[in-house]
Parts: structure tokens; sequence; C-alpha cells
């Protein structure tokens, strides 16, 4: 029997690890220190981002929000735009099980390219949106809508914000962001921002006809998820720059 380290799979890590420790000792005098610590900074603002999103959800709900949320869901549920079968397949972009194989995949990709930060920056999206979304979880256990098939896709609390709105924007925005960065089309520009825009706003209509989330969680997920891309995006360019150039 052949040994384990013939097999093609194991060769190709070993050989996607070696290239990734050597374009990690190749980078520029200062691009880890810069990635890093935009990286560290730029959690810290978005962290208080989700805080202050809390904040100004808990007195928005107290003096009007909470009227208007079960309304323009009720409204928007009886509209009869999608199923509740659909909602569970539109959503699948912001699943975990989907977004978890995809940015691993892209990590490998990017490390064989030899872009070291960026293969670090894909597994990050994704660990970041979850990372603040429970901070903004754990300072509002908000209770999540239940009349929506009888609250099948309700879990109980963790409304605010979504999750899955935050998860999507950082990962397919930065999907998106090298699309643009690469294109020298405008046009294309456009339409990648567009595509980005159509995942994040489908994902958030599929939650809404789950009965998953109350619809000021989608905007609050959509606010903190943008936050986390513009980290990510200035914190891979910093980290990327030439050593002559220190723009953003």
């Amino acid at each position: 029997m052949a040994s384990a380290s013939n097999w093609s799979l194991v060769q190709g890590a070993h050989t996607t690890w070696h290239r990734f420790r050597e374009s990690i000792d190749a980078l520029p005098p200062g691009a880890w220190k810069r990635w890093l610590g935009t990286l560290a900074l730029g959690t810290g603002v978005a962290a208080g981002v989700a805080l202050a999103l809390v904040v100004l959800g808990q007195r928005l709900a107290a003096a009007w929000m909470a009227d208007w949320d079960e309304a323009a869901l009720r409204s928007f549920v009886d509209s009869g735009w999608s199923s509740f079968n659909s909602g569970v397949w539109w959503q699948s972009p912001g699943n975990s099980v989907i977004l978890i194989p995809l940015l691993l995949t892209l990590a490998v990709v990017a490390a064989r390219r030899r872009r070291p930060l960026l293969a670090l920056s894909f597994p990050l999206a994704y660990v970041g949106s979850k990372f603040l979304t429970h901070i903004a979880w754990a300072a509002w256990s908000r209770a999540r809508p239940t009349f929506v098939a009888d609250g099948v896709a309700s879990m109980g609390a963790h409304s605010y914000p979504s999750g899955h709105v935050v998860n999507v924007l950082g990962a397919f925005g930065l999907i998106a962001y090298l699309w643009i960065e690469r294109s020298e089309s405008w046009t294309e520009q456009v339409v990648a921002a567009l595509v980005l825009l159509a995942f994040a706003a489908v994902v958030g209509a599929s939650r809404l006809w789950l009965g998953a989330h109350w619809p000021s969680d989608v905007v609050a997920g959509i606010v903190l998820g943008v936050v986390w891309l513009l980290v990510l995006v200035v914190a891979l360019r910093r980290g990327e720059a030439p050593p002559t150039s220190q723009q953003v």
C-alpha cells in the first residue's frame, strides 16, 4: 500500500504550506505589523459600532421600532413575494455550511498564489463576522418573531442583528472587493457591487420570509457587515501596500 505521503492531496497541502511560509517571509518590511495593527484597531472600532447599534436599537424599540418591526414584517410576509420553503434556500449564502468550505478553499488558492495576508483574511472574514455578531447578541438578547410559520425558524433570542447578513457582507464583500480591484472596467466594477448588494438583499429578505428576524435586525446587520468589510479591506490594502506607499 502506498504511503499517505504520496497522496496528491498531502503533497498539495505541503506545497501550499511551503508557499505560504515563503510568502510570509518575503513580505515587505512592516507589512505584517501594518496589517495586524489595522486589523486590531478596526476590530475594536467595529465592536464599538456593534455596541452602539445595540444601544440605538434598544432605545428605538422602546419608543416606536418594536411596533414598526411587527407591522413591517407582517406586511412583508403577507405580500406573498416568496414562500417559506424558498426562504430556506435563499438564506444559504449566509450559512456556515456554505461559507466555511468556500472561504477555506479561497484561502488555499490565495496561499498558493503567494498572497499570505489575503489567505488569512478569508477565514478572518467569517470569524470576525461571528465575533461581532455575538458581541451584539450578548449585549441584547432580543426575542425573535414567533408569528411566522408558528415560529419554526425562531430560536427564541439573539435576533439583533442578523448574523446571516453580517456573514454575507464580510465574506462575499471581500470577494467583491477583489473582483473590483482586478477589473479595469468601471461597468464591471458596478456589476460586482450590485451582485454583492443582491446577495445581501436576498439573504436579508429570506430571513424575514422565514420569520427568523425583524426588519431592523437586517438593517443593523447591513451596517455592521459593511463596517467589518471596510476593516478587512483597509487592513489588506495597508498590509499589501508597497514599502514606499502608506496610502489606503
